[in-house]
């Protein structure tokens, strides 16, 4: 059970808000989801088609990872969060995920901070990503359009 969920075409900002749920909010199917200024205890999922904003945020998922970006994802922000404690992974995005990372802060002690899988077409400008308890950033299976510029590791 997710915290919020925004789905089918459904448009939904959420503000200055904090959310306890360790499964978090999720968008699905084409919907739009913008997370501003909020403190969230698990994650931020966007899948299917769906677009939106995750900016000022502290993100900090005992459970899981971050923010998950699949599934042809489109026109994405992620924007000055501090994204960090996560288990296993920071950021995710896979499976033709198109965004821009730009200004966050990625820490901890989860297995890999940033995770590319497959084609995918994803800008990660001006982060500081620190930790991982194995991997910075880890790309794979074909991880094509991966785009690394004035990061800080």
């Amino acid at each position: 059970e997710f915290a919020v969920v925004s789905r089918q075409k459904a448009e939904c900002t959420m503000s200055d808000s904090t959310v306890h749920s360790e499964n978090g909010i999720i968008a699905e199917t084409a919907a739009s989801l913008n997370v501003l200024k909020s403190s969230l205890y698990g994650p931020v999922v966007f899948t299917d088609f769906c677009r939106g904003t995750v900016e000022d945020n502290t993100i900090a998922s005992k459970k899981t990872l971050g923010i998950s970006l699949q599934g042809r994802t489109t026109g994405i922000n992620v924007t000055r969060n501090v994204i960090h404690n996560n288990v296993a992974v920071g950021l995710l995005a896979c499976r033709g995920a198109e965004a821009l990372v730009q200004e966050n802060v990625f820490r901890g002690k989860g297995r890999t901070q940033i995770e590319l899988q497959g084609p995918l077409s994803v800008r990660f400008d001006n982060n500081d990503i620190h930790g991982g308890s194995l991997n910075g950033i880890l790309i794979t299976g074909g991880g094509a359009g991966a785009v690394l510029e004035d990061n800080t590791l």
